[in-house]
């Protein structure tokens, strides 16, 4: 039996649709829950158990008001959590004549109306028919995406597979896995989920025409040439340019590339060379055989947007690469076990004579970011961290076999899983916390941004990537950083030391920790408070190990109970709003004491009830 499949996307089995859309109704729940529902106190815990059927696993039962569609939602949980953390069964709509169970599509539109009646926008219709094609998308990799077994004897193959492998995406956003502007047919071709691999493309420019800069003492020309057609070159008045074979066929639309091409200018010469493989990104490539990933430029949308290297942005990595390497001796000598892969050189093509409506995106669509690859000829397997944690059950399949390794075994102790996960957050955290804190140097270490070393299935090593996003704080940071950068650097760099530390703290811990926890704790709802105890000592630690810091009292804060930061994606979509611009809401804290909260049966009989719930109030 098939479901059809809306966009041009083939037939696919009914299961896959289900279990696609089962997962984006998840998701879109718990972003509103997280965003709106809990801070402004409109979740109540009902009285009793579960009555969906699902009692054991999900013994709790929460309603989710929508006081601006005068509407309730009934959704069975595992767990009452001090921020968020739970896995749903199923929803429901609250009614008089009983409850109705929600679907993906119904639940989606429920809550955008309510977030348009609430911040007085229009329906977003658009929101609406990404979250619809993001669930689509997500049937369809589900139907494509071979098993979740790591071969962990092979580093590059399980690396590959870390990145191949992110069935449904980001847990708390609305649109996870949207994919437009590509068409159905192209999706097999270059989607990581697929197991995709193909050559790049190139372009051959005159170098009058590109713009470039790198790290090495080798321009990007060079470095490309490397991987590249070099015997079809004419002459070093020419430089090769690569693109995503996606976005070869993409840019040959310009007039101001065809005119270039018949002017002399330029040249298509096509694909060559090794395969590379799509990473989690889709855009950013990995061959074990090459020094380099290589960043290009995709001009269709993914989750929210389009992946194009912008000129200023490409510049801004390479500043902060710098200044990176400048203390890459001191903090490998601090932290052998962390390292960062570097922006090392970028190229782009610009194309003066192109029509001016055209050359912003003719130099964005062939702007391409070369990054230090990642070794795996050792004996140390690097896995994506998003693989792990932000995968449902294709990463706790990963996370199983890792035990395994580590001699833990396929159903490992509480203790086992503890002891596991605080030698994680010794090799995450500490490093993480010294850039930040000693060096005014503001990353985003969440779940995409952390390839993890595993040896002997322990955690070994960090390996931290995407310094496109990384921001300096403007209150702190060194002078022997920023003595070359001009005053339009500083704009585009700085951060304020409130900005900064809600975004770093956002993606350290209420992305990528949560999210470890969660997955860590699944079906051991008790596990969770002894994991965050975990995360405490690492932090301790670090505070008694690093002494004091302009940091310190925040993350002293932090312990003592001050609540974590959520960042708003769904209000975000709603609203039309940019990533960067994104809203905080407080998401409560794993290290403060249960406090008592009111749940009702439902019929409007208060009880009193001790809940570990401050995430929920």
């Amino acid at each position: 039996m098939t479901a059809a499949a809306p966009d041009g996307l083939e037939q696919l089995p009914t299961e896959f649709c289900e279990e696609a859309d089962l997962h984006a109704a998840h998701a879109v729940l718990q972003c509103y829950w997280r965003e709106i529902a809990a801070p402004n106190g409109l979740v109540t815990w009902l009285a009793g158990a579960s009555q969906t059927g699902q009692s054991r696993a999900y013994p709790f039962l929460a309603r989710i008001a929508l006081p601006f569609s005068g509407a309730a939602v009934l959704a069975a949980v595992d767990r009452q959590s001090l921020v968020g953390i739970r896995h749903l069964g199923e929803i429901s709509l609250e009614g008089s004549a009983g409850e109705t169970k929600l679907g993906r599509s119904a639940l989606a539109k429920l809550v955008v109306t309510e977030l348009a009646l609430r911040f007085n926008r229009p329906l977003n219709s658009d929101l609406l028919v990404q979250m619809g094609l993001s669930a689509q998308v997500t049937a369809w990799i589900l139907s494509v995406m071979p098993p979740s077994i790591l071969n962990l004897a092979d580093p590059a193959v399980a690396y590959i597979k870390s990145e191949q492998s992110l069935a449904y995406g980001h847990p708390f956003h609305p649109t996870p896995k949207a994919r437009s502007g590509i068409a159905p047919d192209e999706l097999h071709l270059y989607s990581p989920e697929a197991h995709a691999s193909f050559q790049l493309h190139y372009f051959a420019v005159r170098r009058e025409f590109t713009r470039q800069d790198s790290c090495l003492e080798r321009a990007a020309t060079e470095l490309t040439a490397a991987d590249g057609p070099k015997h079809l070159i004419p002459d070093d008045g020419w430089a090769l340019v690569p693109v995503h074979p996606w976005q070869a066929r993409y840019l040959c639309q310009f007039v101001g590339v065809t005119d270039a091409i018949r002017d002399g200018h330029m040249r298509y010469l096509g694909a060559y060379g090794k395969k590379f493989h799509p990473t989690a990104s889709v855009r950013t490539l990995f061959a074990a055989e090459s020094a380099y990933f290589y960043k290009l430029s995709l001009s269709f949308r993914i989750t929210n947007c389009l992946r194009r290297n912008a000129l200023p942005e490409l510049a801004a990595s390479l500043r902060v690469n710098r200044m990176m390497a400048a203390i890459r001796p001191s903090m490998q000598q601090a932290f052998p076990q962390f390292a960062y892969l570097d922006e090392l050189a970028f190229l782009t093509v610009v194309l003066p004579d192109a029509p001016s409506a055209e050359q912003q995106a003719i130099t964005e669509g062939f702007g391409m970011m070369l990054r230090r690859t990642i070794d795996t000829s050792g004996d140390t397997v690097p896995l994506l961290a998003a693989a792990l944690f932000g995968n449902g059950d294709r990463g706790r399949s990963m996370i199983r076999q890792l035990m395994v390794a580590a001699g833990l075994g396929s159903e490992p102790s509480d203790d086992d899983i503890e002891r596991w996960f605080g030698a994680y957050t010794e090799a995450l955290v500490p490093p993480l916390l010294y850039l930040y804190s000693r060096m005014g140097i503001m990353f985003e270490p969440h779940l995409q941004n952390i390839v993890m070393g595993f040896k002997d299935g322990w955690p070994t090593a960090t390996y931290l990537r995407d310094f496109e996003n990384a921001r300096l704080v403007a209150e702190r940071v060194s002078a022997e950083f920023t003595r070359d950068l001009t005053a339009a650097d500083k704009v585009e760099l700085y951060y304020s030391e409130l900005k900064a530390w809600k975004r770093f703290a956002y993606c350290l811990f209420s992305n990528h920790l949560v999210e470890a926890v969660r997955q860590l704790s699944f079906g051991r709802p008790a596990l969770e408070a002894r994991l965050w105890q975990a995360v405490e000592r690492t932090v301790t630690g670090y505070l008694v190990e690093y002494g004091e810091s302009a940091a310190s009292p925040m993350l002293r804060d932090l312990l003592a109970g001050e609540p974590l930061p959520a960042k708003t994606n769904l209000i975000t979509r709603v609203l039309v709003g940019k990533d960067a611009e994104a809203t905080y809401v407080p998401l409560g804290s794993p290290w403060t004491r249960p406090v008592t909260e009111t749940a009702t049966n439902g019929r409007g009989l208060a009880l009193a009830t001790q809940v570990n719930a401050m995430g929920e109030r």
